[in-house]
C-alpha cells in the first residue's frame, strides 16, 4: 500500500485543454467487485474486498452479524444491511461493496453515474473539490477512458502542463482524506487493476451500459470497464501480502498468507473479523467510515 488518492465524476466539459476545466458536480463514487475466477490463490483466507463487519470471500468463515454503516451520515446500500441485489451477501458479505458510499451491490459503480471530464475522489461521495482538492481531467489520459463522455484526450491535452502536474502531485488534503478510503489496486479516481495483479487498469466509474456497470466479470469489456492510465501521485497499488481489488490474495510466499497486510494502526479483516462501529472493511483492512 502507497500513499495516494482516489476520485470521482462530475461536470460535463468541453475544453480543449486541462487548464480550461470546467465547475465540478457530483461524485459518483465506486463500488466494490468479485473475485475473478481463475486469480485467487488457494488457501483458508476468507476475506471481503468490501462490507461493514468483515465476512468471506470464497472459502466460508465466520458471519458476523450486520452492522448498518453510514457514508456522511447518510446510509448507501452497501452500509444499509438489506441484500439490495438479491445474492444473499449483506454488505459486509457482498464483494460488490468498496466502503459504506457505494450505493451499488451489483457492480463496481457507485450508483451515480459519471457525467464528466474533470474527477474528485471517487470513495467519499463528496460533491465537488472543496473538500480534499483531488483533481484529475480523463483528458490528460492517453487512453481516453471518458470517451463516451465527450473526453477524449488530444495531443493539446496530453502535453498541457497542468496534465504533467496532476499525475505527478496531488494537494496533502487529497492524500489525507482520500488515500485511506481507497482499495488496494486503484488510484484515487477509480482506475483500478482488473483482473488482480494482471497489470491492466480499467475505470470502474465508467456510465452504466444497459443498466450494467464494470464489474470483475466483465473486466474485459471496453465499454463497460474502459481501460485507464493510473494517476502515480494517487495510486495505491496492491502489494504482495495485500488483499486487491478483484480478490487477488496475499501471496503464498508471504509470512502470514492467511492475514492480509494493512497499513499502520489499520486491523485486517479476515477469516470473519469484525471491523469496530467506525471502520468499514475494504480489500482486507477496515478502513475509517468518512463521516
Amino acid at each position: 500500500m502507497r500513499s495516494f488518492f482516489a476520485a470521482a465524476g462530475v461536470s460535463l466539459v468541453a475544453a480543449a485543454s486541462c487548464s480550461d476545466w470546467a465547475d465540478v458536480g457530483y461524485d459518483y463514487g465506486s463500488g466494490g467487485q468479485g473475485a475473478v475466477a481463475g486469480l485467487e490463490p488457494s488457501g483458508g483466507l476468507s476475506v471481503n474486498t468490501g462490507g461493514s463487519t468483515g465476512g468471506g470471500l470464497g472459502s466460508g468463515g465466520a458471519t458476523p452479524e450486520c452492522e448498518q454503516r453510514t457514508c456522511h451520515g447518510k446510509l448507501y446500500a452497501c452500509g444499509n444491511c438489506d441484500d439490495d441485489d438479491g445474492d444473499q451477501l449483506l454488505d459486509a458479505q457482498d464483494p460488490d461493496c468498496l466502503g459504506p458510499c457505494d450505493d451499488d451491490e451489483e457492480a463496481l459503480s457507485s450508483g451515480t453515474v459519471a457525467a464528466s471530464c474533470r474527477l474528485d475522489c471517487a470513495f467519499d461521495r463528496n460533491a465537488g473539490l472543496g473538500n480534499d482538492r483531488c483533481d484529475w481531467n480523463q483528458r490528460c489520459d492517453e487512453l481516453s477512458p471518458g470517451t463516451s463522455l465527450g473526453c477524449a484526450s488530444t495531443p493539446d491535452t496530453l502535453a498541457d502542463p497542468s496534465c504533467t502536474e496532476a499525475r505527478e502531485t496531488q494537494p496533502d488534503r487529497c492524500v489525507e482524506s482520500c488515500e485511506p478510503l481507497t482499495p488496494n489496486g486503484c488510484d484515487c479516481f477509480g482506475c483500478c487493476e482488473l483482473p488482480a495483479r494482471s497489470g491492466s487498469f480499467v475505470w470502474i466509474g465508467a456510465p452504466l451500459v444497459g443498466g450494467e456497470g464494470c464489474s470483475a466479470e466483465n473486466a474485459y469489456d471496453a465499454e463497460l470497464c474502459p481501460p485507464c492510465t493510473p494517476v502515480p501521485a494517487c495510486e495505491n497499488p496492491c502489494d504482495a501480502c495485500e488483499v486487491c481489488v478483484g480478490g487477488g490474495r496475499p501471496s503464498a510466499s508471504c509470512a502470514s498468507p492467511d492475514q492480509p497486510v494493512c497499513g499502520p494502526g489499520v486491523a485486517p479483516c479476515a477469516n470473519g473479523a469484525a471491523c469496530p462501529a467506525d471502520r468499514y472493511c475494504v480489500t482486507g483492512c477496515c478502513i475509517v467510515v468518512p463521516s
